[in-house]
């Protein structure tokens, strides 16, 4: 068990020194990508702003992004011979559209869990008052320890909101925002 542990320690390690990050002349992070074959770059579907990138290299950017610390920006190198100079700019544009589009989700998501957070908490505190006006009425203390539990749950769920699941889409949007604003290059 302990050599086990000690094998998954050092490969943790291992793994993460195999992150070096490099930066450009700008200092921005660089993130390679290698395009074989581009017929599957673009998603078939556009919406009114244009092309996207198809789920497939959204999902590679993300990965690539994941790692990443984002104490600057990102520079994007596609490295493709497959790519002419028309797709290239039908390429960086998708990417932008595609990211656009995560940005105002986040952002989207981010305002509902504010609301969610406010009316979950106001929601707990009056449901804990009215337990307490009940038991203080002399209603049944059966009751008002529901009515207690209910506004404790409320509240654990506002709790929850805030600094659980907060976080994480402001991580999505932090992540969304480096690629809409990546510098996107091409390098045969």
């Amino acid at each position: 068990m302990k050599k086990t542990l000690k094998n998954l320690a050092l490969l943790k390690k291992e793994a993460l020194l195999s992150l070096v990050p490099e930066y450009d002349e700008q200092h921005r992070e660089i993130i390679r990508m290698e395009v074989r074959e581009d017929s599957g770059f673009l998603s078939p579907y556009a919406d009114s702003h244009g092309a996207v990138i198809s789920g497939e290299v959204a999902e590679f950017l993300n990965n690539a992004v994941k790692s990443k610390v984002l104490h600057s920006s990102l520079h994007l190198i596609i490295k493709s011979s497959a790519i002419d100079d028309v797709e290239k700019e039908q390429y960086r544009c998708a990417i932008k559209n595609y990211y656009r589009s995560e940005v105002i989700d986040a952002d989207k998501r981010l305002v509902k869990n504010k609301w969610q957070v406010l009316w979950m908490c106001l929601a707990g505190i009056v449901v804990i008052a009215a337990g307490i006006t009940s038991k203080l009425l002399g209603g049944s203390d059966l009751v008002a320890e529901s009515i207690d539990i209910v506004g404790w749950v409320f509240l654990w769920e506002s709790v929850q909101l805030q600094f659980m699941e907060r976080p994480e889409i402001r991580r999505e949007m932090k992540r969304a925002v480096a690629l809409y604003g990546a510098e996107i290059t091409y390098e045969e």
